[in-house]
């Protein structure tokens, strides 16, 4: 009789006990600036707060940059000097992943701290026309692709002189990366077979899975090879888009998915009010989704258009649009690139992208504050 009396006392204490759910209290907006020239873009964003991407030097020539501490600068190298390039990742130490161009080639790159290491990209038959690339993890593998005269193939750069071929060097099967987590599975996409896929590399070899379609509903399908996927975390859950067809007929449209990385179909993360597309881009190890969605318009009644907003998305308070910046111009995109996580201490999460402005394309940083509330336990309240 006591157990059962410590029982009850326990269970009830469980159910009396709030739920906590996210919500947004307030955004912060930051225009990163440029090299000098009009036009800059950032392209991810590390816990630290430091951010990469591409900006504008004077001459117009796009140089890849590193932000932190409230200035931008150049990724400082003797090989880099002053050549086009663009930064695309960092990691945890700071570590950065890009590409430069070097006369008609572009080659995929590594840095730290001022020295630069030019990634392997020779093949058994012969030196690919280009390398790039996209991503990197905390443990410095890098992926990307290298491109051959008709073709290009998924890379991933286990270490900067040692490269393994995701889906295959065959022509004329064209294959693209677009993520690594830090267990070293990657997201991309076979656009020859159509397919997204997770690829997984183990150390000694390399397996894939399909990412699946959200299932169709009263309201549309989704072609079963229409989808992309574009970031993954480190629990393993995938985001990207699916083409959503109507069954009303209407025109075919961009929706944002999620994955978790099990479940036989993904889930559609919808679109904003008035909007018809959505691309979620990054997805942090809490679940939270950036991306951007579009919404109408209207600029000058009754005409309208669409544009995009960047957005942040949690499935506790689905998906809210990121203020446009006082810098952007009112007919112009904003885009979400990325996102950090959740800083514990004042409940910041850090979100980069670009919006456009009266001079072209601009690096834009939102500083997120996403507060806990409680909330009733589900049964209680009026």
């Amino acid at each position: 009789m006591i157990v059962a009396a410590v029982a009850l006392l326990a269970s009830s204490a469980v159910q009396a006990a709030p739920l906590f759910r996210y919500v947004v209290t307030g955004v912060a907006s930051t225009d990163l600036g440029t090299l000098g020239g009009n036009q800059s873009a950032a392209a991810d964003i590390n816990n630290a707060g430091t951010i990469v991407g591409w900006a504008e030097e004077a001459s117009g020539v796009r140089r890849a940059f590193r932000y932190s501490g409230g200035a931008m600068s150049t990724l400082a190298s003797s090989t880099l000097g002053t050549r086009p390039s663009e930064a695309t990742g960092i990691n945890v130490h700071g570590r950065v992943a890009g590409t430069y161009i070097d006369g008609d080639d572009t080659h995929a790159f590594s840095w730290l701290a001022g020295s630069l290491i030019t990634l392997v990209d020779l093949s058994p038959w012969g030196d690919p026309l280009k390398s790039s690339a996209t991503a990197i993890n905390d443990s410095g593998q890098i992926v990307g692709q290298r491109a051959f005269v008709d073709h290009d193939v998924a890379t991933f750069w286990s270490s900067p002189g040692t490269f393994h071929a995701l889906a295959g060097d065959i022509y004329p099967y064209s294959s693209f990366v677009r993520d690594v987590n830090n267990a070293g599975h990657v997201v991309g996409r076979e656009k020859n077979f159509d397919t997204t896929r997770v690829w997984r590399w183990s150390g000694t070899g390399i397996s894939s899975v399909r990412v699946p379609v959200p299932a169709s509903t009263a309201t549309g399908s989704y072609p079963p090879n229409s989808n992309d996927a574009l970031g993954i975390n480190n629990v393993g859950t995938v985001v990207g888009f699916a083409t959503f067809r109507p069954t009303d007929g209407s025109a075919l449209a961009k929706h944002a998915m999620h994955w978790n990385g099990t479940n036989i179909n993904s889930s559609d993360l919808g679109v904003l009010p008035s909007g018809l597309n959505s691309v979620a881009d990054d997805i942090n190890n809490d679940d939270f989704v950036v991306g951007y969605a579009d919404r109408l318009v209207t600029y000058f009644p009754p005409f309208t258009m669409n544009l995009d907003s960047g957005f942040l998305f949690h499935r506790d308070f689905g998906m809210y649009a990121l203020p446009r910046p006082a810098f952007a111009i009112w007919s112009g995109n904003c885009r979400a690139k990325a996102l950090n996580e959740r800083n514990a201490s004042n409940g910041v999460i850090q979100v980069v992208g670009t919006c456009d402005t009266a001079y072209g394309t601009r690096a834009v940083r939102w500083d997120v504050t996403v507060a806990l509330r409680s909330t009733l336990p589900p049964g209680t309240g009026p």
